[in-house]
């Protein structure tokens, strides 16, 4: 399950985001419904968006919280106390 983000801005420069993802839960049995070990990955993304954009996308709401959300009541069938998350950084000007 990837996260992408898709925004819309007339006329606003566009940066460039490195964003460092991961996905973690506890192993849950097969007999409770999950796959019988842990969840550990690490990906990564780049992003280009709008600074207002890429800001808006992690406040309450935003489409990297939402995602976040989702991606933690996905993977809680198979997995317990799943936590998805990620850390980005500017890298640069959108080429």
């Amino acid at each position: 399950m990837m996260m992408m983000l898709l925004f819309f801005a007339c006329g606003e420069p566009e940066f460039l985001y490195e964003c460092q993802c991961t996905r973690r839960g506890a192993s849950k049995s097969l007999e409770e419904g999950g796959v019988g070990e842990e969840l550990n990955e690490i990906f990564s993304q780049n992003i280009c968006e709008t600074e207002a954009n890429f800001t808006n996308a992690f406040k309450a709401g935003g489409v990297m919280t939402s995602s976040l959300e989702e991606c933690e009541v996905y993977f809680g069938e198979e997995y317990n106390n799943v936590k998805c998350s990620c850390e980005c950084e500017y890298i640069g000007d959108c080429e």
